[in-house]
């Protein structure tokens, strides 16, 4: 810890059921050049050996802090309370199952300290298999480096729907995370908070794979599959994956209108977030260009019927849902 007791970073690892990879998971945080910082865990009352692992590590450690919710809230929820326990002058969330170069925690620091127009650092990302070997590595660029803010939102919005980017996991101001709108519970909140976080600052990626994003057969992607199964008239559009019953428990079998909230929010931030206004309407603009230039007008039809088969299709009552919350890819544009 640095001398007034605030570590440097907070890391916020939300966990449901991660046994399997995040004893891993820690080794590389524990192994980090930069010692100085703090581990939050919060489990969704995981029922495997979580609790056993994650205890066993804050005994061993005294940066390590574990907190248990007595029932499970959804990785939303989860998200947002890593984020509102940490102290550390900069903050990162952490998926359960993905991994950190020794050196990530430092060079990601470093840029932050070096550079204060520089929001949030972030790096390449490798792609892991689910024995950790590598199989590939992201190195498409993105153009969130720019000093402008409307620049880096156009760029933000033009990311292509293959575009597996990990920004959401890089190293954040916690002074900057704290002004921005929180990470929501719904479909593409992860996509939608990065392109709000892009008003507040540059991001930089450093140009070496030091994180590493585990992909394998256990993510949330997996548990859609009953939601679709209950759908009524088997339309032939699958709608935000994972969907926003994944991020929230609760809204289990209430229409959602992801593509309307995502340009509804953008407007709305942008109409009271204090900026000039030429970079104002410019980020509008780039709102406009993606909805004629994507596939977003016919998502916003598809919005509507998707909502009304939910309307019309009966939820069972039978079962409580347990949200697996096990990573996915971050949400794309979709």
């Amino acid at each position: 810890m640095n001398s007034h007791n605030q570590p440097r970073v907070s890391i916020g690892i939300p966990v449901y059921n991660g046994e399997r990879y995040l004893a891993l998971a820690l080794d590389s945080i524990l192994a980090q050049t930069l010692p100085d910082f703090e581990i939050i865990i919060s489990d969704n009352a995981s029922t495997d050996s979580t609790q056993m692992i994650c205890e066993r590590y804050a005994d061993q450690d005294s940066r390590i802090r574990y907190y248990r919710a007595p029932e499970n809230r959804g990785p939303g929820w989860n998200l947002q309370r890593v984020a509102e326990l940490a102290t550390g002058e900069y903050f990162k969330w952490q998926a359960h199952d993905d991994l950190l170069d020794p050196n990530f925690l430092e060079k990601c620091v470093e840029v932050l300290d070096r550079d204060p127009s520089v929001v949030l650092c972030h790096c390449y990302t490798s792609h892991v298999d689910d024995q950790g070997s590598v199989y590939s590595v992201n190195t498409t660029p993105c153009h969130t480096d720019s000093h402008c803010p409307s620049e880096r939102f156009r760029a933000w919005m033009k990311i292509k729907q293959d575009y597996v980017g990990c920004e959401i996991f890089g190293v954040i101001r916690k002074q900057v995370l704290d002004a921005a709108p929180p990470l929501g519970c719904y479909a593409h909140a992860d996509v939608i908070f990065v392109g709000l976080l892009s008003q507040f600052g540059r991001f930089y990626r450093i140009p070496e794979p030091l994180f590493m994003f585990r992909i394998h057969a256990e993510q949330s992607m997996q548990t859609i599959r009953d939601h679709q199964r209950r759908r009524r008239f088997k339309l032939p559009f699958r709608g935000p994956l994972p969907a926003t019953e994944w991020w929230d428990p609760s809204k289990k079998g209430q229409p959602d209108l992801p593509t309307w909230r995502l340009y509804g929010l953008y407007g709305r931030f942008f109409a009271k977030h204090p900026m000039q206004l030429r970079d104002r309407l410019l980020c509008y603009l780039a709102l406009l260009e993606r909805l004629i230039l994507s596939k977003d007008l016919l998502r916003l039809g598809i919005d509507i019927l998707l909502a009304v088969e939910t309307m019309l299709t009966p939820t069972p009552s039978s079962r409580t849902h347990r949200s697996t919350e096990k990573k996915t890819e971050p949400a794309k544009m979709l």
